[in-house]
């Protein structure tokens, strides 16, 4: 997964880098580090970033009016 990966699902899901750290368990800084490159996504990460966007996608749907 890519630093433009995380970016894109962050946004798509409409969370702060602050929301994301705290759905992924990781501190804020490492949304950042990831999204500007500075530091690779392990992939137990990457994966749990996919099924956490995966779940808050379906409950954002569920959700709408």
């Amino acid at each position: 997964m890519t630093g433009h990966e995380v970016l894109q699902i962050r946004q798509r899901l409409k969370l702060t880098r602050a929301a994301l750290a705290g759905q992924l368990g990781v501190a804020p800084n490492s949304i950042y580090r990831w999204e500007t490159h500075r530091m690779k996504i392990r992939e137990p990460v990457a994966r749990l970033l996919r099924l956490v966007a995966g779940v808050l996608a379906k409950n954002s749907v569920s959700q709408a009016p």
